[in-house]
């Protein structure tokens, strides 16, 4: 076991701690126990091991998240979303230098998002921090990640306005790639992460490094939304006005109700026509006038000659009714006289 580099246990219903002689697996590089009834606390000595990629994600565990997790040089991957840790992000985050994708997202974190976010995690593509306690202003240092095209900061309790820097993203401005599976990987385990797309829950591994999210839903901001936002090209062609008329899916932006202004549809007018709608309308007219007269003569042709086809067979009756009596009287009359000899 010791020489072991890979180990996924992930989508059992393993229960109780981790247990701390897993620290003594020296060579693992990925362990993936999502997923499970796992519980109590991690403070186990993480800087006995050399991960890559740890991923605690959909437990029961609490507490802390311990100093010591940040001690491996070679974190790549950290997920610790959908549990139920608490308190702030540690300041000994900003020592994972290596960070590409951290999702601390649905726990019970709370506090403000560090300005050493931006500054320490300069190579990070995937930032998850929804569904939480989180407050206070979006960080502008967050605009410096280059990587960044995953930012999801939604249901949180963030107010004051959107930074105008986020338009500047060059990760959300081209394409971004970077190396989907750990160093060690296993066919056992492939990176992935859980998104928000258009209201649903999706997960995501090959196709996590074309995808491009920026979620701000849920949360108090205030103010004009940027219009540098439509510099995004890479969330998907987005026109310079009117923009959020194009967007079918209204969870991108609601629950911010003190946003206002250009592109939101803030104001209520009277719609003006074009000359091609008036048009449009007249055609409609003309239809409608054209159908009205073809069942009008229709009614009336059905009318007149249904009355003279009655007519004609009318008489056609009557003419065979009276040569039917004649017929049957001399037949009676013709009788009677035999009789009567």
């Amino acid at each position: 076991m010791s020489s072991l580099t890979g180990l996924n246990l992930s989508g059992n219903s393993l229960n109780g701690n981790i247990p701390p002689f897993i620290t003594s697996l020296k060579n693992l590089g990925t362990l993936v126990l999502s997923n499970n009834l796992l519980s109590g606390n991690i403070n186990i000595p993480w800087e006995e091991m050399s991960l890559s990629h740890l991923d605690l994600s959909r437990n029961n565990l609490f507490g802390d998240i311990p100093d010591s997790i940040c001690f491996s040089p070679y974190l790549q991957v950290l997920k610790l979303l959908g549990n139920n840790f608490s308190g702030e992000l540690s300041p000994s985050l900003q020592n994972c230098t290596g960070l590409i994708l951290l999702d601390v997202g649905e726990n019970r974190l709370s506090g403000s998002i560090t300005e050493w976010v931006g500054d320490n995690l300069s190579i990070m593509s995937a930032l998850g921090l929804r569904g939480s306690m989180f407050s206070g202003n979006i960080p502008g240092q967050l605009c410096r990640l280059p990587h960044l095209h995953i930012l999801d900061l939604a249901h949180n309790h963030l107010s004051s306005f959107i930074p105008t820097c986020l338009g500047n993203l060059s990760g959300l401005q081209a394409p971004s790639f970077y190396e989907q599976d750990p160093p060690d990987f296993t066919v056992s385990y492939r990176q992935s992460t859980d998104l928000i797309v258009k209201g649903r829950q999706l997960e995501y591994n090959l196709t996590l490094g074309i995808v491009n999210v920026l979620d701000l839903s849920s949360n108090n901001l205030k103010g004009e939304i940027p219009e540098e936002i439509i510099n995004l090209t890479y969330l998907g062609p987005i026109p310079p006005t009117n923009q959020f008329q194009t967007f079918d899916d209204p969870s991108i932006y609601e629950g911010n109700s003190q946003l206002r202004g250009s592109p939101l549809p803030t104001n209520c007018s009277v719609p003006e026509f074009k000359d091609d709608e008036v048009e449009d309308g007249d055609d409609g007219k003309m239809l409608w006038f054209y159908l009205g007269m073809a069942a009008g003569f229709s009614l009336g042709f059905w009318v007149v000659c249904g009355t003279l086809i009655m007519k004609s067979w009318k008489r056609v009756y009557f003419q065979f009714v009276g040569e039917t009596k004649d017929k049957i009287f001399v037949a009676i009359a013709v009788h009677v006289a035999r009789l009567r000899r």
